[in-house]
């Protein structure tokens, strides 16, 4: 399974991409198909979605090697449902929630 991780970067932006381990360095992390996490409102009052749109629009399938000194907090694990969505966007995978499953 693919190692999924979301970037805090130095600008105020969040990543999140593929973690290429064979592609590590000392001094850089490398994610294949990044997006970025952009925050929009939703239709109620206090209500926020999140959007996942390209990092780099024209190399939407290509990897990027991000400077550990550009990256604000430490590399974190997603949760699920960001997972799920990330997967779900960079591939023709389709996730099966566990209610699906029961029928």
């Amino acid at each position: 399974m693919a190692h999924i991780l979301q970037l805090k970067l130095t600008s105020g932006e969040w990543v999140i991409g593929e973690a290429q381990e064979h592609l590590q360095h000392k001094d850089s992390i490398t994610l294949k198909k990044p997006l970025n996490i952009r925050i929009a409102k939703g239709e109620g009052p206090d209500q926020y979605r999140i959007m996942l749109v390209p990092f780099d629009p024209t190399n939407p399938e290509g990897t990027i090697e991000i400077y550990l000194s550009s990256i604000q907090a430490r590399p974190l694990e997603v949760a699920k449902d960001l997972h799920d969505a990330y997967v779900h966007q960079t591939s023709s995978i389709e996730i099966v929630s566990d209610l699906q499953a029961v029928k």
